[in-house]
């Protein structure tokens, strides 16, 4: 049975910090494990650093299309504050990258954000109709 391709999004906050390096190499070691242990294949790191909206960060740009051409079939990211700010822009990267065949993991909780989001369905319904 092939492993499943995973491509790792990370997003750090501006820092002049010359660490910024090190946290880098320190989490791609991490999610290489996570998969490893999972049975998995990390392919792939897109990284972003400072604050920004999804449309500016070019490494969250850049994983996107790369989710179109079947370089991976999962992205790992710490949270869903770490692929976007708000719940419905997170919702949407969600839906796109599903449509592209790609599901998203979420480390720290260790579980798919789409089964997440399918329990939380009936609370994002009722909030977003009271927006």
């Amino acid at each position: 049975m092939d492993k499943i391709k995973v491509a790792a999004y990370m997003r750090f906050g501006k820092s002049e910090d010359a660490n910024t390096i090190d946290y880098e190499k320190i989490n791609r070691e991490v999610y290489a494990k996570l998969c490893e242990k999972r049975g998995m294949e990390l392919v792939d790191t897109y990284c972003d650093y400072g604050y920004s909206t999804a449309k500016k960060r070019l490494g969250f740009i850049k994983m996107m299309e790369d989710s179109k051409t079947g370089k991976f079939q999962r992205v790992i990211v710490k949270s869903t504050t770490k692929l976007n700010d708000n719940i419905k822009e997170f919702i949407q990267t969600v839906q796109e990258l599903k449509k592209n065949g790609v599901s998203v993991w979420l480390a720290k909780y260790d579980c798919l954000a789409e089964e997440l989001l399918e329990e939380l369905k009936p609370l994002i319904e009722k909030i977003t109709k009271k927006q």
